[in-house]
């Protein structure tokens, strides 16, 4: 029986202990930035072996993957820079435009919802002096903050 168990669980276990990225979105006088954490392992799995991962091809997936509101605009991602280790790639980015006063805030994402079993986004706001933080999922794909 005790076989039986480690055998499950060596095989059923996912390979990491939490399917998630880190999105954080901060507010500089009126810029917007947006730094990104993805789990190495996930994000290749997800692009494949024959799609090279770099600031193009990921600014693409966030813009298709992810759609951000303030205050009624809806901006376009711009990577700034892309950097890995061993765990982690890291996106810098800004989104286009200009924002001050910010009331309301509107997030769609499905960023590796669909190739990660279990997967989780978290969101956190650095926004008019406040810090909010959410947890997206596959049952929460979308959320409205307000000031």
């Amino acid at each position: 029986m005790n076989w039986l168990f480690l055998f499950t669980l060596l095989f059923t276990s996912p390979p990491h202990d939490i399917a998630m990225a880190k999105f954080d979105v901060i507010q500089n006088n009126e810029t917007i930035s947006l730094e990104v954490s993805f789990d190495r392992e996930d994000l290749e799995s997800t692009f494949g072996e024959h799609v090279e991962i770099n600031e193009e091809t990921v600014g693409n997936y966030l813009n298709k993957k992810t759609s951000w509101t303030f205050n009624n605009e809806s901006p376009t991602i711009k990577v700034v820079s892309l950097s890995e280790d061993r765990l982690f790639y890291r996106v810098s980015c800004q989104f286009e435009g200009s924002y001050s006063n910010i009331k309301k805030i509107k997030v769609q994402n499905t960023c590796l919802l669909e190739q990660v079993d279990g997967h989780s986004n978290i969101v956190s706001f650095e926004v008019n002096g406040k810090y909010r933080m959410f947890r997206m999922h596959e049952g929460r794909q979308e959320i409205f903050v307000g000031y």
